[in-house]
Formats: C-alpha cells, structure tokens, sequence
C-alpha cells in the first residue's frame, strides 16, 4: 500500500526530500560566498538534468528542482536571495547550452 501510494505522489515526494536537502545545504554553507558556488553547481546539475529530460515529460523535474531553490533561498542566511536564484540559473543555463552545443557530454 505504500509503495503504491508513493508511486502515486512521487514528485510531492522527492519535492520535499530536495527541499529539505536545500535547507541543510544552506544551513552548512558558512559564508556568501560558500553559498553562491554550492547553488551554482546546483544549477549546473539541474541544467545537465534538463537537458537529459528535454525530450520527455520534464514538469516533475523542474517542480523538483525548484524544491530545492526553495529550501535553500529560504534559509540562506549569507548572500543575497536574489544572487542565490541568479546563480542558479546561471549555472542552470550555462550548463544547458554546453550539453547542447555538445561541449560537454
């Protein structure tokens, strides 16, 4: 019965687990600047990600993700909460356009 109902709610699932995973990363990062480069690399996963899922169903994905934005911005208490979103869709771009221009692999 659980598992079917997790099958069911699994992006409500993972939604929170990432949320929750952005909140610890964002309580261990102990300066801005810290912070910047961890959400950057986040960005640059979620790029790689998207792309991956570009052909697919990818709403799952990105509500995901933005679990994560979510949980991190909220208890980021060095930086900017609009670097932090900056910076991810820095990286979330950056890293996009290199899988696509096959840069990357």
């Amino acid at each position: 019965m659980l598992m079917f109902e997790l099958y069911r709610h699994w992006m409500e699932f993972f939604f929170v687990v990432f949320m929750v995973l952005g909140v610890v990363l964002a309580l261990a990062s102990p300066s801005a600047v810290i912070s910047y480069i961890v959400i950057f690399f986040a960005g640059i996963s979620a790029g790689r990600l998207i792309y991956e899922k570009k052909r697919k169903i990818k709403l799952p994905y990105l509500i995901i993700i933005a679990g994560f934005v979510i949980g991190f911005s909220l208890l980021a208490y060095y930086g900017s909460r609009k670097l932090i979103v900056l910076f991810f869709v820095a990286g979330a771009v950056m890293s996009y356009m290199l899988y696509d221009k096959k840069i990357l692999k």
